[in-house]
């Protein structure tokens, strides 16, 4: 298990130990949530144990869940 929420409220103090603006740690640690759940549901129990295969895997279902299929773009 990932323990995501660990990792997100880890995350989100960092960014908070930055000065980043509340409503970017907001949605930042949204995104990484979101990524964290991804992975959990592919199976994978450790961040040490992250691929290549898992970040591709991730950026197709981003590309077809949330953009319809369409590519993603640089800013995306």
């Amino acid at each position: 298990m990932l323990e995501v929420e660990l990792w997100v409220q880890r995350f989100g103090d960092e960014l908070k130990l930055l000065n980043y603006a509340e409503r970017s740690v907001a949605s930042y640690t949204l995104e990484v949530r979101r990524f964290l759940r991804f992975l959990e549901k592919q199976g994978l129990s450790q961040i040490s144990g992250m691929t290549r295969q898992h970040l591709y895997a991730y950026r197709n279902y981003l590309s077809s869940a949330l953009h319809r299929g369409r590519k993603l773009k640089a800013g995306s």
